[in-house]
């Protein structure tokens, strides 16, 4: 979670007490210019945001910037901010709260969010959204999240997929139609009836063999993908 707050001593007690929350990972901005870059840089999750940065009340930018990027965020302000009512209600914020918080309903706010994005339709065992740099994969009774950059290759098995990242290996149920529409076109690619690959992660391209090395990892080329390969590397030279 991104907090930005210019208040550097409640900013400290706010973070305090999203940790006791279970919110991991909170990183702290004080002017809005260091707040953009982080939404930039991080690409957070979520924000939490103090409407007047630096006192300024007729300033909404840091939060136009995370709607822009759709990086969901919470408003909140110590005044009643009648004249930013409309562009706040524009902005569609997941809450607004007064000050002081209430950090109980706070918290329902925060675990609202991460429950319903990733549960989408009961019984997924991976949800996702193109926008977003990340997708939800059912492991157990738990969503876990994994980065896209964190994903090495997809393959079909049957009724499953398996995914492995660079830490773990996820078998969910699904196909590899279904599992590619939720991957990023550019990054990914499929190479096989049975394979989709992270193309960031190819160090050889055998073509005696039709095979891709991916860090330890060997994947098959299909014949009718071949073309396809050698185009994309081609275009990467």
């Amino acid at each position: 979670m991104l907090l930005i707050e210019d208040d550097i001593s409640f900013a400290i007690g706010v973070e305090m007490e999203l940790e006791n929350m279970g919110v991991q990972n909170v990183i702290l901005a004080h002017t809005e210019q260091s707040a953009i870059e982080m939404i930039e840089t991080i690409k957070p999750d979520i924000a939490l945001v103090d409407i007047r940065l630096n006192g300024d009340s007729e300033n909404l930018t840091v939060s136009k910037v995370l709607k822009s990027k759709n990086i969901p965020f919470i408003l909140m302000t110590q005044y009643k901010e009648e004249k930013l009512y409309k562009d706040i209600t524009r902005l569609a914020p997941l809450a607004y709260f007064s000050k002081p918080l209430d950090y109980v309903a706070l918290k329902y706010t925060i675990d609202s969010y991460f429950q319903s994005y990733a549960l989408g339709k009961k019984g997924e065992d991976l949800v996702g959204n193109l926008n977003r740099d990340f997708l939800f994969i059912k492991k157990g009774n738990k969503y876990l999240k994994v980065r896209f950059d964190d994903m090495i290759f997809v393959q079909a098995e049957g009724n499953y997929v398996t995914i492995q990242t660079q830490n773990a290996k996820f078998i969910i149920r699904g196909s590899l139609k279904k599992s590619l529409q939720l991957l990023p076109e550019k990054m990914f690619k499929q190479v096989h009836r049975n394979f989709v690959i992270n193309f960031h992660y190819v160090d050889i391209y055998d073509s005696e063999n039709s095979q891709l090395h991916l860090l330890d990892y060997v994947i098959p080329i299909g014949r009718s993908f071949k073309t396809i390969i050698r185009g994309l590397l081609k275009s990467n030279n």
